[in-house]
């Protein structure tokens, strides 16, 4: 999403508690959006630094929290057992290797037709998932078994 559209949207947010859009959060957001991974709130207050010195890891940890409050951002436990967070996008599921930290992203329609079939089937309006799968990737399922020498060798998962 673009960022005058996330700018609005939080703006919109904010008035309706009676808080400002301040430069403060319009910068974090803006360091955000140029961010092109999943953050912590350290990372992205590092990041923010480099370009606002003056905005501290609070307002930070403030700002990412009514991010998510208000449903532009979603924070999630990483395999490292980091909490990230990223702006919300279109859906999509996390596939995380639990040996090498590598975080897959992966879009797939049958997941959604299931998911809603679901909820058609129990009259149960969704109005958010979010799908976590914690395993090994091929990469290292690949090292993982193979002997001293390079060759693959037969292990039961």
């Amino acid at each position: 999403m673009q960022l005058s559209k996330l700018e609005a949207a939080l703006n919109n947010y904010l008035n309706n508690g009676e808080r400002k859009l301040t430069h403060q959060r319009r910068a974090i957001l803006a360091v955000f959006v140029n961010a092109d991974a999943h953050v912590t709130v350290e990372d992205l207050y590092i990041m923010t630094q480099q370009q606002y010195p003056n905005i501290g890891i609070a307002t930070v940890y403030r700002t990412v929290k009514l991010l998510c409050e208000c449903g532009l951002a979603s924070g999630f436990k990483h395999s490292d057992g980091a909490f990230r967070y990223e702006l919300e996008k279109e859906h999509h599921n996390h596939l995380m290797c639990i040996k090498c930290g590598r975080l897959i992203e992966d879009t797939d329609a049958e997941v959604e037709v299931l998911q809603n079939k679901l909820a058609r089937k129990n009259k149960f309006k969704i109005l958010h998932t979010r799908i976590e799968a914690y395993g090994i990737c091929h990469t290292c399922l690949k090292s993982d078994h193979k002997d001293s020498r390079g060759r693959f060798r037969r292990v039961s998962i």
